[in-house]
């Protein structure tokens, strides 16, 4: 039988696993996902009219970003299979050092992420940074309102972000 200190435990280090792997798999899918740099390519394309040269390049530089993460996305499913495997037989200094381990390659991929945001951001015009921009807004409210991000309802999965009241407008 466990004693509920265990279970807490137990608890509280699967969440952060699973919380750090739900963060981090929308950040690493895209960069390592050929067919979804190809989707954004074309989106940027069309919406940002960007011109031969900046294809090429922003093409490049998603390449290069997804090259890069190679080995931390596949670390990242071999981490997340081995966590799945903890609910058989849980032990607690494994589960923290994969956990661990999952928030590093969480950090270098947001870094990787954020590198390559910005030497995109560089090949665009002042107009095409704006468009972005609102784009990126716009996707962003998209999320929040099919329940993706934070703002939720006391009760209905934690605590209401201080200055978030488009949850209890809802």
């Amino acid at each position: 039988m466990q004693t509920p200190k265990f279970s807490v435990f137990r608890a509280s280090a699967l969440a952060l696993a699973i919380s750090a792997a739900a963060v981090a798999g929308p950040a690493l899918a895209q960069p390592g996902d050929e067919a979804g740099s190809e989707r954004m390519l074309g989106k940027m394309t069309r919406h940002l009219d960007l011109d031969a040269e900046q294809q090429t390049s922003v093409a490049k530089l998603m390449d290069e970003a997804r090259e890069a993460g190679a080995a931390d996305r596949e670390r990242m499913q071999e981490i997340k299979t081995q966590l799945r495997a903890q609910a058989n037989s849980f032990d607690a200094g494994v589960a923290r050092a994969l956990a661990d381990e999952l928030g590093q390659i969480t950090a270098r991929s947001t870094y990787r992420m954020t590198a390559t945001r910005a030497a995109m951001h560089e090949l665009l015009d002042e107009e095409q940074r704006s468009k972005l921009e609102a784009m990126e807004a716009q996707r962003g409210e998209h999320g929040r309102k099919h329940g993706k991000g934070a703002g939720k309802v006391k009760g209905k999965g934690g605590p209401q972000e201080a200055g978030d009241s488009e949850a209890s407008d809802s």
